[in-house]
């Protein structure tokens, strides 16, 4: 088996410990609104707002004792963990239907029963020339036009025919399962760093936004994604979690003119300028310099509240990693050493060669330290 370190690389998991019952466990719970279900003699790598420089190690059990709030002017978070610190390096996905740009750019913006995409007219021209680039030579029989709107443009992709017969958009759009049921599938949410990359390009040059606006000082230049389809939202904020980003889900009902709209769910992100978040020139060109990127001291997240839960069954494993450091969860939560997480509550294990609902362990530097 395969897992993946803090750095986004595989490691080999080497040891497997018996399966343990009847442990205490608690739920773990971070800023960004993820938690993990773990075991009171788990081990975690934290660092304490006031008391240390560097990572120390201390179980949930030390951990809940000594609290999770800090004390001092005004009451904060005590404890946080590491976050994923460069992309998870998942193995190149050959084969798949549609480039992950394509896809993207149409899970954004397109029209949910066709393979028809809307474009706003200031970007019209350089989202054309961008889908001929992923559009052709792919399919052979496919045509591209443009239909104007009153508000903005409809790009139209056909092969002309009633039957649909030949290989098209809309085929491989079916055969991927998304037509009228809009959410990324997991082959695109586990291909390659560049894979990811260009399907993230594809959802942020449609429905994606950086807040830049006059009174907003450049070093709080934010990206961010909003939609009311909300697997397709959380799908997005996975895609973004994997790529070393540090994100929270939020939701809200908007008003319009004194009525409830319908419910959106968004999150945002803190990216600079060597981040290809965009394609389209003009949102690539309004992310934070370089050096004005304070996204540093988002490295971390926080512990906000360890409660008891239920028992599960739960397994120590040892991986070669040489901080001991691993990812648990589809949201890439870094974790180590001894101890023990739900299998039950994680959704699978996150490696190369991860399976749906496979069990997701907790790691041990030696095998006396598993048994």
């Amino acid at each position: 088996d395969k897992v993946f370190d803090e750095s986004g690389l595989p490691c080999t998991v080497t040891f497997k410990s018996k399966l343990f019952t009847g442990h205490k466990c608690f739920r773990v719970e971070f800023a960004d609104g993820t938690s993990v279900v773990a075991d009171a003699d788990h081990t975690w790598a934290v660092y304490h707002k006031k008391k240390s420089r560097g990572l120390v190690a201390r179980t949930t059990s030390q951990l809940l004792k000594a609290g999770v709030l800090s004390s001092g002017k005004r009451h904060s978070y005590a404890w946080s963990v590491p976050v994923l610190s460069h992309p998870v390096e998942y193995m190149q996905k050959k084969g798949l239907p549609l480039s992950p740009y394509l896809l993207g750019l149409w899970l954004g913006d397109g029209a949910s029963r066709s393979g028809s995409i809307s474009v706003g007219y200031a970007d019209l021209d350089e989202i054309v020339d961008l889908i001929k680039q992923e559009l052709f030579p792919d399919f052979k029989y496919e045509t591209l036009s443009v239909k104007r709107e009153h508000t903005c443009a409809r790009v139209l992709l056909s092969d002309g025919t009633s039957t649909r017969s030949d290989d098209t958009v809309h085929k491989r759009l079916r055969e991927l399962g998304v037509l009228n049921n809009k959410h990324i599938p997991a082959a695109y949410l586990e291909g390659s760093p560049s894979q990811r990359w260009a399907l993230l390009q594809g959802l942020m040059d449609s429905d994606g936004t950086v807040h830049a606006g006059p009174s907003v000082p450049i070093t709080r230049r934010m990206c961010a994604f909003s939609g009311t389809n909300r697997e397709l939202v959380e799908g997005a904020l996975q895609l973004v979690r994997s790529l070393g980003f540090k994100a929270t889900l939020s939701t809200r009902i908007p008003t319009l003119e004194g009525y409830d709209c319908a419910r959106s769910w968004r999150f945002q992100f803190s990216a600079n300028e060597t981040h290809p978040v965009f394609r389209l020139k003009r949102k690539q060109a309004l992310l934070k310099p370089l050096n004005s990127d304070r996204r540093a001291r988002s490295r971390t997240k926080s512990i906000t509240s360890i409660v008891p839960v239920a028992s599960v069954p739960t397994q120590c494993i040892q991986v070669d990693s040489p901080s001991s450091l691993y990812l648990c969860g589809d949201h890439y939560t870094v974790t180590h050493n001894t101890g023990f997480i739900s299998p039950i509550l994680s959704a699978h294990l996150i490696g190369p060669e991860a399976k749906q609902n496979s069990m997701l362990y907790s790691a041990a530097r030696s095998r006396d330290q598993a048994s």
